[in-house]
């Protein structure tokens, strides 16, 4: 009746909420904390992450396992911070770094053999960094690896 509205309302952090994710879940960091950085997503990037919370439940409704985030969205001190890419996905909230039951490598080959659409899958020394399109339609489909060599990540 009102879908319409939707398109007119500015989302919410809470939001970000799904299923098998709490909202928090999608910006907390223990180093953003420590170090007292406000990693609180902007408003004009909080579609970016409705899109990701979305394709991350997609993804974890298609695994069937549970899905732990350990890195999502960060702003770009906490990215200076970590090491992270100048770069990176995550400062644009597009990005998020996950861990699962099982090894990083495991969780990353069912990705691959799930037949779910993703963008960016790079597998990380201690997790999978999992990354979208803001559009759909331009998924890559992209499996990989991400290494810091030199003080600098490389993808192959």
């Amino acid at each position: 009746m009102f879908k319409f509205l939707k398109k007119f309302t500015k989302p919410k952090i809470q939001d970000l909420q799904r299923k098998n994710f709490k909202y928090t879940e999608f910006y907390y960091s223990k180093t953003a904390i420590e170090n007292g950085i406000n990693n609180l997503p902007p408003e004009e990037l909080l579609e970016n992450g409705m899109k990701l919370a979305d394709a991350l439940q997609e993804l974890r409704d298609a695994l069937n396992i549970p899905i732990r985030i350990t890195s999502g969205y960060r702003c770009k001190t906490l990215n200076t911070a970590i090491g992270g890419s100048p770069k990176s996905s995550h400062m644009q909230f597009l990005a998020c770094d996950i861990i699962s039951n099982i090894t990083p490598e495991q969780l990353f080959n069912k990705i691959k053999n799930s037949g779910v659409k993703v963008h960016r899958v790079l597998l990380e020394s201690n997790c999978v960094h999992f990354q979208i399109n803001p559009d759909k339609k331009q998924y890559q489909n992209f499996f990989g690896s991400a290494k810091k060599i030199d003080g600098k990540w490389q993808v192959t």
